[in-house]
Order: structure tokens, then C-alpha cells, then sequence
């Protein structure tokens, strides 16, 4: 299980922000074993990407090298992009 710190705790508090305002919007009820999951998941995300190799992604004739950036932060960025996307589709629907 990965150390909490900024980026950690930060992935669990938007995926458990965004997940419970899917919830109650649909009329279902958010818990403690609700958020204990979520941080689970973030958990198991983060240590599925520490075990992972980096992919090296071959085009015609020269390998590229590795992305440098931490799992982390690519992470932290896709829930970034799923807030905004859950926002986009909450204030169109209004």
C-alpha cells in the first residue's frame, strides 16, 4: 500500500468527491465503506502502476523513450480531466 501524501490523498479526495455526486445525484446514499473502497481503489491503482515497467512505444524505425512523468501525476491528471467533464456535463444540464 503506497504512502499517503499530497498526490494520494488528493486522488482519493476527487474520485470520492466525484463518485458521491454521481450517487446522490442518482438518488442512492454515499457511506463510510463507500469511501474506505475508494481509497482502496486509489491504493491498487497506484501499486498496479509502481509494479508495471514503463512501455516503450516503437514507431517505423526508432523507439521513443519512456514517459518520465510519475504515475501519480498522469493519476492525478485523469481525474482532473473526469472533474471537468462531469462539471461540462452538470452545468449543460442545467
Amino acid at each position: 500500500m503506497p504512502t499517503d501524501n499530497f498526490q494520494t490523498a488528493r486522488a482519493k479526495s476527487l474520485l470520492a468527491h466525484y463518485l458521491k455526486f454521481g450517487l446522490e445525484a442518482a438518488g442512492l446514499r454515499w457511506d463510510g465503506d463507500n469511501q474506505s473502497e475508494v481509497a482502496d481503489i486509489v491504493d491498487s491503482i497506484i501499486d498496479a502502476c509502481a509494479q508495471s515497467t514503463p512501455a516503450v512505444v516503437s514507431t517505423q524505425s526508432t523507439l521513443s523513450i519512456p514517459s518520465t512523468v510519475s504515475p501519480l501525476d498522469r493519476i492525478a491528471d485523469a481525474l482532473d480531466r473526469i472533474a471537468d467533464a462531469q462539471e461540462a456535463l452538470a452545468r449543460a444540464a442545467y
